[in-house]
């Protein structure tokens, strides 16, 4: 839930980031949000993408040499990346949330600040281009 100045294009960015599991880019962002909001710029996605980001309303996903994704999910969580064509798609299972319960300690016990975790694996898409060929 966005905390403040609850903007159209806040409300349309954080309701595309929410009807997908799939972490878009700020560019598929603008994408889904334009047919609502046609005026709207790329530039006004970023900015409001920063903005919520700072605010602690969405995740920013970025690993060194990657595309920054997006997510609407801001509770712990685990991430698996293709190391192909870049998809972003969370890790839900038992084993994961016993992971992050262990993380959290390790973190606290080490006076981190934060930590994001992210595996990578070849997406069944990417497999299958691969297979194909």
């Amino acid at each position: 839930m966005i905390k403040v100045n609850n903007t159209l294009p806040r409300r349309k960015i954080l309701q595309a980031l929410a009807s997908t599991k799939m972490h878009p880019t700020a560019e598929e962002i603008f994408a889904a949000v334009k047919p609502a909001l046609p005026k709207i710029s790329l530039a006004t996605v970023y900015r409001n993408l920063e903005k919520m980001t700072a605010l602690g309303d969405i995740l920013c996903l970025e690993m060194a040499g990657k595309q920054r994704r997006y997510d609407a999910t801001t509770k712990p969580h685990i991430h698996c990346r293709c190391p192909i064509c870049g998809a972003v798609r969370d890790v839900e299972s038992g084993e994961s949330a016993r992971m992050l319960l262990s993380l959290s300690q390790m973190v606290k016990n080490l006076d981190m600040e934060d930590y994001q975790l992210e595996f990578h694996k070849t997406c069944d898409a990417c497999r299958d281009a691969a297979s194909a060929q």
